[in-house]
């Protein structure tokens, strides 16, 4: 389990296709601002995060709203 000061530095940026991006401290809202923002047509472009595992996460569940909708 990550130790408290490591929580805190974690940083996610979500680039959007209205050329915007958004500064995220957890999974969880990241993938609530992404959802609302895709389903209002406003896609992720890039996704940079200081965890690794992180951005896998994100890529894993980006690519499952575009199957959600090919399907």
């Amino acid at each position: 389990m990550a130790n408290w000061e490591t929580i805190m530095n974690k940083e996610i940026i979500i680039d959007f296709s209205n050329n915007k991006s958004m500064i995220f401290k957890s999974i969880s809202y990241a993938t609530a601002i992404i959802t609302n923002y895709f389903y209002n047509g406003i896609v992720v472009k890039g996704i940079h995060c200081s965890d690794t595992e992180d951005t896998q996460l994100l890529q894993n569940y980006l690519e499952g709203l575009n199957k959600s909708i090919n399907t």
